[in-house]
Formats: C-alpha cells, sequence, structure tokens
C-alpha cells in the first residue's frame, strides 16, 4: 500500500514538472513578459504578486471588451497585516491600452480611487481605496508596500 502512494507521489511530481517544461502550467514568467493570451496575463500577473509576497491573490474582476486591442485583467493583491492594505495589478494585452490608463491614473477607474505607484512593459500596481476622511480624500494604507513591488516608479498624487 505504502510502494502505491509512493509511486502515485512521484508520478504527479513528474506530471507537473513536465507541464511546466512544456508552458501548459508555468510556475513563474518573467516580470518583462507580454502577454498574448488571457493565460499569460494571468501568469504574469502571479509572478508579480508573488514577487510582491501578496498573503491572497485572485482575479478582482475580468473588464473584457468586444475590442480584442482593449482586453484588461484586474488582480487583486491583499496584504492582512495590521492595517488592511489592497492592491490591483492591471495586466494589459497591447500598449495602447497600458499608456491610456498610466495616462489617467489619477482618475477613479471602476468607482474606486486609485494611487498608481508602479509600471512594467505590462502591468500597472495601484492601492485602491473605497475609504475616505472626514473631508473626503481617499485613505490609502499601503505605502510601507511599495517598495516590494517590482516595477518602475511612478509619481503619484493625492486625490
Amino acid at each position: 500500500m505504502l510502494k502505491i502512494k509512493l509511486i502515485d507521489i512521484v508520478l504527479l511530481v513528474m506530471i507537473v514538472l513536465i507541464l511546466d517544461k512544456l508552458y501548459l502550467l508555468p510556475l513563474y514568467v518573467p516580470l518583462d513578459t507580454k502577454p498574448d493570451s488571457r493565460r499569460s496575463a494571468t501568469y504574469l500577473a502571479k509572478s508579480v504578486a508573488k514577487e510582491a509576497k501578496c498573503d491572497d491573490v485572485s482575479l478582482a474582476f475580468i473588464n473584457f471588451d468586444s475590442n480584442k486591442e482593449k482586453t484588461l485583467l484586474d488582480f487583486s493583491c491583499i496584504f492582512f497585516t495590521n492595517t488592511y492594505a489592497s492592491f490591483i495589478i492591471y495586466v494589459f494585452l497591447n500598449d495602447k491600452t497600458r499608456d491610456e490608463m498610466i495616462k489617467n491614473r489619477n482618475k477613479p477607474y471602476n468607482g474606486k480611487h486609485q494611487r498608481c505607484f508602479k509600471k512594467g512593459p505590462a502591468y500597472l500596481i495601484c492601492e485602491s481605496s473605497m475609504a475616505r476622511d472626514s473631508d473626503g480624500k481617499a485613505i490609502f494604507n499601503g505605502q510601507k508596500f511599495y517598495h516590494q513591488f517590482s516595477g518602475e516608479d511612478l509619481e503619484y498624487t493625492i486625490n
């Protein structure tokens, strides 16, 4: 019985390694990768989140347009510490959409106020905030995590 379980475990490990080598199940993709499909965009977001050491990563919502050039995937990255910090990793399938979002990064997106602070070849990282102070300004708690994300720093303004 133990011999059969050991063989099953070895076969499972071999299958995972073979799929990884065939790029059917990449465990990590380089951060300078430009995704060409939804699947490769998902792997890129997971790699960005893994580098940042996010506590929880999930597909926040998918915003698919009928025009393939405007396809954009949004992933959430959450840190559970003394202060809750929520980030969104936007992964773009083309440069036009990426550049447009970087240009308009200080405007609310999907009703959330964001502070976008890092960009990569095919992604943009923003801290999202739905909370507001008494003056109506968005409250951001994640500045201490900004350095954990890979990418080029962006200037940000406080909404």
